[in-house]
């Protein structure tokens, strides 16, 4: 259950107090769980492991950067919308109980996408269904901008959800399929590393937009950004 469903009763804004504290104290367990972790014993290198791709050469693979900057994107956007839905709610006089709810609706359709994850790409294919859980994110992100009714927010957000879930699974195993054995350590070290540069800028970037154009506007540039990352992608498909 979210943190703020148990501890947020009818408020609408949520007690920030309580909520870092259970934060810390999950933190905390957590810290104490990676400490018991030990390095299993070293495996020896598969022949042609060592071989190493020049960046250059991987950033040329056709629709290799598309899938990286629609991960960067979505991923960001993620993070942007656990900040500003408590927002959303506290400016439409909706609950914390209601938004929490909303937040675990999202967060269990993520789970659920990734349940059915490998049946889908057998029937759909990889490229076609991240280009279509792309823009299925792009949509829910924009349905936000209008006044729902709160059974229609649980509905676009459970649709956010989802699609979330198969598109951020997809750019990690696209990303892998498209590049050698050699090369999908660094290629991987390229995603990871422009994921955390996404997560560095954009939010910042996200308050600007919300502070100029208030929430609405906000969503509706999230769900221009995501719909040209899945334009892009489908632009730069590889045949």
């Amino acid at each position: 259950m979210h943190p703020a469903i148990a501890s947020g009763g009818t408020a609408s804004v949520p007690p920030t107090q309580t909520l870092f504290i259970v934060g810390a104290s999950v933190a905390a367990l957590t810290c104490a769980v990676v400490l018991t972790m030990r390095p299993g014993p070293n495996k020896p290198l598969p022949a042609g492991g060592s071989e190493i791709v020049p960046v250059g050469q991987i950033v040329r693979i056709p629709g290799l950067i598309e899938v990286v900057l629609a991960g960067v994107i979505l991923v960001s956007a993620s993070d942007i919308i656990v900040i500003y839905i408590p927002l959303l709610g506290a400016e439409r006089n909706i609950d914390v109980h209601a938004i929490g709810l909303l937040l675990t609706v999202r967060a269990a359709f993520s789970m659920v996408a990734r349940l059915f994850y490998a049946r889908m790409v057998v029937m759909f294919g990889r490229w076609p269904l991240m280009i279509v859980s792309t823009f299925a994110c792009a949509a829910s992100y924009a349905a936000f901008a209008a006044p729902l009714p709160l059974w229609a927010m649980h509905v676009a957000i459970a649709v956010m959800g989802f699609s979330f879930g198969l598109a951020t699974t997809l750019s990690i195993t696209i990303v892998v399929d498209m590049t050698s054995a050699g090369a999908r350590g660094t290629t991987n070290s390229l995603r990871i590393m422009s994921n955390r540069a996404g997560q560095f800028v954009l939010p910042f970037g996200a308050g600007l937009v919300a502070a100029a154009a208030g929430l609405s506007g906000l969503f509706l540039v999230l769900a221009a950004a995501i719909s040209a990352s899945a334009a892009a992608m489908a632009w730069k498909r590889p045949a």
